[in-house]
């Protein structure tokens, strides 16, 4: 059985005592508008390894938690949006799937991104400060799966069209269905944290698991995971 965690309300720098009782069969984490400043340690729990999705979104965390990326080995998404990170610049490698930069303060990116991130699908960078992609290594061999970008609200968008088309004629034949926009009809979500690339992926997504995203096309029927 795949559980579910959502912790809401302030949270200091020690995590709650009814953490240490978890099950170990937890995959999704959500510690979402906690006030959190600096990530409490969690990566001494036993049920570190099983976390597929970890959420952080609405908090003040002003530095990335890289260390997520490098000790929480399946981890396929992780969502640290609507913070105050003013800087992205990861020095290891990940297979993580998604990673949700929104509403942070951003003003540029790293360049080599992509050799850092080579199974990376989903990227939102919406609503952040960025001025200036022209630094990133794009390539038909940079990436694999890349397959959504969102760049809205930046003032990168105001120059940057002729590059989105182009990354996207990479990707096109490939994932025909891909997007790289400054617009937010680039971006489908059907319910809150449910997008595109996660309904039919043959990983369960629960927030996917509802009419309005066609259950996320029957991955939940048998509740199986995969750490492909």
């Amino acid at each position: 059985m795949q559980l579910n965690l959502k912790y809401t309300g302030n949270m200091g720098p020690e995590l709650p005592s009814s953490f240490n009782v978890l099950p170990p069969t937890f995959v999704s984490l959500y510690m979402e508008f906690t006030h959190i400043k600096i990530l409490p340690d969690i990566l001494d729990n036993t049920w570190k390894e099983n976390i597929l999705w970890f959420s952080l979104r609405g908090n003040e965390l002003t530095k990335f938690p890289y260390q997520l990326l490098d000790q929480l080995k399946y981890i396929r998404v992780l969502d640290t949006g609507m913070s105050k990170i003013e800087k992205f610049e990861f020095n290891g490698t990940s297979t993580i799937r998604m990673i949700y930069l929104d509403n942070n303060l951003l003003t540029s990116f790293q360049s080599d991104f992509f050799k850092r991130f080579p199974k990376i699908i989903t990227l939102l960078l919406h609503n952040n400060n960025i001025e200036s992609l022209s630094n990133l290594e794009i390539s038909a061999d940079s990436w694999n799966n890349f397959r959504y970008l969102t760049l809205m609200n930046n003032p990168v968008c105001a120059s940057i069209a002729t590059q989105l088309n182009q990354w996207h004629e990479i990707t096109a034949s490939k994932w025909p269905e891909s997007n790289f926009g400054c617009s937010v009809d680039k971006y489908f979500e059907c319910a809150p944290g449910c997008f595109a690339d996660m309904i039919g992926n043959k990983d369960c997504d629960s927030q996917c698991n509802l009419a309005k995203c066609n259950y996320d096309k029957g991955d939940c029927k048998y509740l199986q995971r995969s750490y492909n």
